[in-house]
Parts: C-alpha cells; sequence; structure tokens
C-alpha cells in the first residue's frame, strides 16, 4: 500500500509581499532547518502559524531576522506542510545562502530527539518536490550547520543530530525514483 501524501497548505505570512524577489532559477540549495518557538517561550505553541507569529511579534524572533518569517516552508510534527512566503522571495534563514537558497524548516529540536515518522515523511516528500520542481538533486540539500558562513554561530547544531543529512539526502534519491508527492507550490 502506498505511503499518504503529506497534508500541504499554503497560508502566506503577513509581510511576504515586501521580501525581495528573485528567479525561482537562481535557488541552488535547500537547507534544513529546526525551530520549536516554545523553547524561547511557552506562551508560543509549535505550529507553522506560532512560529511566523513569533518571528513576527517576539522581541527575539523579531531581532533575529528582521520581523521577517526566516523559513518559508515549515514540516509540522505530524507531517503536514505549511508554505509561508512564495519561492520567488528571498528570506533570511542562511545568512550568505538567502538569495540562493530555500529553508525548509521542521518544527521540534533535533539536537534531542528525532522527528516522528509523519514528519520525517513530511520531509522526505517535500525535499523530492522540490528538488523535481528546481531540477535539483538531493545533493543541493544542506544542514543549516553544513553552511560555512550560514549562521552568527560558529557551533550551530542545526537541524541536530537525530536528523541526519546523509540519510535525508539517500531517503530523498529513494523518493525521486519513484513517483514524487505533488506540491502546489507558489
Amino acid at each position: 500500500m502506498a505511503e499518504p501524501v503529506p497534508e500541504f497548505h499554503f497560508r502566506p505570512v503577513d509581510g511576504w509581499r515586501s521580501l525581495a524577489r528573485r528567479e525561482r532559477a537562481s535557488i541552488q540549495l535547500l537547507i534544513v532547518h529546526r525551530i520549536e518557538v516554545s523553547q524561547e517561550d511557552p506562551s508560543y505553541g509549535d505550529s507553522a502559524d506560532e512560529v511566523a507569529r513569533f518571528f513576527r511579534t517576539h522581541p527575539i524572533g523579531v531581532q533575529a531576522p528582521g520581523g521577517a518569517m526566516p523559513y518559508p516552508i515549515l514540516v509540522e510534527r505530524g507531517g503536514r506542510v505549511v508554505q509561508t512566503v512564495p519561492l520567488d522571495r528571498v528570506t533570511p534563514h542562511a545568512r550568505a545562502y538567502n538569495a540562493t537558497s530555500i529553508g525548509v524548516s521542521c518544527i521540534g529540536d533535533f539536537r534531542r530527539q528525532r522527528p516522528e515518522s509523519a514528519q520525517y515523511r513530511g520531509l522526505v516528500d517535500l525535499c523530492g518536490a522540490l528538488c523535481r520542481t528546481l531540477s535539483l538533486s538531493s545533493n543541493a540539500i544542506k544542514a543549516h550547520d553544513e553552511l560555512s558562513g550560514g549562521s552568527h554561530d560558529p557551533d550551530k547544531q542545526c537541524p541536530g543530530g537525530h536528523l541526519p543529512l546523509d540519510v535525508l539526502r539517500s531517503d530523498v534519491d529513494r523518493c525521486l525514483a519513484q513517483e514524487v508527492a505533488a506540491f502546489d507550490f507558489r
């Protein structure tokens, strides 16, 4: 029996139209991140909507990317994929790489725990669909902490050891060899 296709939603965040434009053809990397805003402030939940609210309203969130949503696509714990910013907009997620990459963030702290199986499946399907849509290979998938100059923090662990990117790239290769889940990317 085939795996179910992850639920996909496009819910644009406030302010996305003010982000710089780019051509989709300029995207060379998919950068995988982790985010768990409830660690910073327990009054925020860990959903795509709450992550967007955190970066729009919380002092720490506003300071980091200047109030802009850094992750155009998030994968929630249950596997639901939420696109918050169109792919043709530049978001502030990996310093020197912003203009040529898409930030994909999984909700959770993968320094401490593995992603839930549905979330991991959603991430694999999402990365496969993005690779197919953008004509990229799985080698274009990078962890935030694999990038030289990708963060102000040289000791950053993002997404963390419980989400190994070599395994993710292999799983995306297997996904690409089959029929890839269809996402209606904006």
